[in-house]
């Protein structure tokens, strides 16, 4: 266990008087004048409603998880034991957790609630540790101010909702890369954004305009050009293939003809009528070979030129897909802060 985890741990060591409904999280720094308070309030509140029991089933679960390293764990019990019943003291033991989870940006507002909400009760040692926490917090966190071009627009920063546009306030997040979201009627908009340490990021989302009414929405943008379509090909191509296998049919009739032609020749006497019948059938064979041939290379031609047409089309549709993805690169006195817009 680290140095930082033992200190915790020492402050989640409980002394048995304190069974308010949260115990305070640290017995050594708790003064004499805090377990007078707590004793008084435990005699007052006998008999309280059942969500001061609940509040407190779920704070001591949090301590034993503590102890036990669960981090996470424990700090879903605090928070739980918060909502449940809230009481200020619960959020030093929240703010600890979330500390020790490397989650800097929900200690630093836990112990800034904790600081609003109990400043006058708590002990002045415990009061200065607390601020000098925060002040080593300030330097992991960071602030992203999400600007939207609609109004009642929900917003996700790392899928946890912080509120819906316009946000008065930039939004707090450790030190990172965060992925923003905004949903508004049906349509969703993605940013991810860097941020470092003490350090305002503006984040800004357009939403695309709803297609007209009677219009088909294809959820592409008005001024992104519709993918290629492949219809034309695959029309010249059927069209070719049935050609070419009408020049293979009759070249095969005129094999078949020409082989006929022998034969009537090959007769002794052969037969004037016959001869000129086979002959002609021959030539119409023979024409229609080289037509179908010929309109099956044309086809073929056309095919090729309307597959490298669209293949450029496509190239073309993919560019101006990429061009709406932009990288801001920003120097930073702790470094480089990258921001990646899709």
């Amino acid at each position: 266990m680290n140095r930082s985890s033992s200190v915790a741990h020492a402050r989640f060591t409980f002394t048995a008087s304190l069974v308010l409904y949260f115990l305070v999280p640290s017995a050594l720094q708790a003064q004499e004048t805090e377990r007078q308070a707590t004793e008084r309030e435990n005699g007052e509140q006998r008999g309280e409603p059942d969500e001061v029991n609940v509040a407190l089933q779920h704070f001591r679960r949090g301590v034993t998880l503590y102890e036990e390293g669960n981090f996470e764990a424990a700090a879903f019990e605090f928070e739980r034991a918060y909502a449940v019943a809230p009481n200020y003291r619960v959020l030093y033991n929240i703010g600890l957790s979330r500390r020790d989870l490397h989650d800097y940006a929900g200690a630093f507002r836990a112990f800034t609630d904790y600081l609003q909400e109990g400043e006058r009760e708590i002990p002045p040692e415990r009061l200065k540790a607390v601020r000098q926490e925060l002040e080593r917090l300030r330097e992991r966190v960071g602030r992203i101010r999400v600007d939207v071009d609609e109004s009642d627009a929900e917003i996700f920063v790392d899928d946890r909702t912080v509120g819906k546009s316009p946000l008065n306030d930039a939004v707090l997040v450790s030190i990172g890369r965060h992925r923003i979201r905004a949903q508004h009627k049906g349509r969703i908009q993605f940013r991810t954004v860097d941020v470092s340490g003490d350090e305002e990021r503006v984040v800004t989302i357009s939403f695309p305009e709803v297609a007209s009414e009677g219009s088909t929405n294809t959820g592409t943008p008005r001024d992104e050009p519709a993918p290629p379509s492949r219809r034309p090909l695959r029309t010249v191509g059927v069209i070719t293939g049935v050609v070419g296998v009408g020049a293979v049919i009759a070249l095969a009739l005129a094999i078949k003809a020409d082989g006929d032609l022998d034969d009537e020749l090959d007769q002794v006497p052969a037969s004037p009528s016959s001869v000129e019948s086979t002959r002609d059938r021959l030539d119409a064979t023979a024409l229609a070979t080289d037509i179908l041939g010929a309109a099956t290379l044309a086809g073929a031609a056309v095919t090729v030129g309307i597959a490298i047409w669209q293949r450029n089309r496509f190239r073309e549709y993919q560019r101006s897909r990429e061009t709406k993805r932009s990288t801001k690169v920003a120097v930073t006195p702790l470094g480089l802060s990258l921001e990646s817009v899709f």
